[in-house]
C-alpha cells in the first residue's frame, strides 16, 4: 500500500479496479493513443501553467523561457529528446532564437 492512501480498504479497491478488464482495456487505448501523437509531451496531467509556477526561481520570481518550459516538457534526462519530432523542433527553435538575436545585435540592440 502507498502511504499516502487513506486506507487499506481504499488501496484494496484500487487494485482490483487496476487489475478489471475495464481499467486493463482503458489503458491500452490509451497507449494506443498516445503512440498516435507526433511530438509528445512528459507534462503528464499537470497543466502547462502548472508547470510554468513549478520552475519559477523562488528567489527572483522569474517565469522559465518558453524554451526551458519545452525542454522540460519534451526531453528526457536521461535519454534526451523523446523522439527525434521533438529533437527537430528544438533545433528550429533555438536556431531561430539565434537569428533573432543576430537582428537585434546587428540593429544595436544589446542583448543581456
Amino acid at each position: 500500500m502507498k502511504p499516502d492512501c487513506r486506507s487499506e480498504e481504499d488501496w484494496g479497491y484500487l487494485c482490483d479496479y487496476w487489475e478489471s478488464d475495464k481499467a486493463k482495456q482503458y489503458a491500452e487505448q490509451m497507449k494506443h493513443n498516445r503512440g498516435k501523437l507526433a511530438i509528445p509531451s512528459r507534462g503528464g496531467s499537470r497543466s502547462i501553467a502548472n508547470h510554468k509556477f513549478s520552475m519559477t526561481n523562488k528567489e527572483t520570481q522569474m517565469l522559465p523561457s518558453p524554451i526551458e518550459l519545452y525542454q522540460k516538457l519534451h526531453f528526457d534526462p536521461i535519454k534526451k529528446c523523446i523522439n527525434d519530432e521533438s529533437r527537430i523542433q528544438y533545433e528550429n527553435i533555438l536556431q531561430l532564437k539565434e537569428e533573432e538575436c543576430v537582428k537585434l545585435v546587428s540593429a544595436g540592440t544589446n542583448i543581456t
